[in-house]
């Protein structure tokens, strides 16, 4: 996306309720995002206090970027999903088989 052009509008909520990212929030979060793709926003939303400073960092170590949600969003972040889950595995090789254990 060019730096000047807008930002394209959130595909999907998800409201996480009192569920914070350190008891399994992020499983939820990941969900959500593998259904969109990469460059399409999710909005999320939860009454953590730690939940927007938690899924920030969780975002950054992911390769997502966040955002801060539009004035009047009830949403604590926009997460905007990038392509580092998606490059992980491309050109991957196969190393060996796997032995069955008797």
């Amino acid at each position: 996306m060019a730096p000047d052009a807008p930002p394209s509008p959130p595909l999907a909520h998800l409201d996480l309720g009192e569920l914070g990212m350190d008891r399994g929030a992020h499983l939820l979060v990941r969900r959500a995002l593998r259904e969109l793709a990469v460059g399409e926003r999710l909005t999320v939303a939860g009454r953590d206090p730690a939940l927007a400073l938690h899924l920030r960092a969780w975002c950054r170590g992911r390769g997502h970027a966040t955002h801060e949600p539009a004035p009047g969003e009830a949403a604590v972040l926009v997460v905007e999903r990038g392509a580092a889950e998606d490059g992980r595995w491309r050109g991957a090789e196969r190393a060996g088989l796997a032995e069955r254990s008797a």
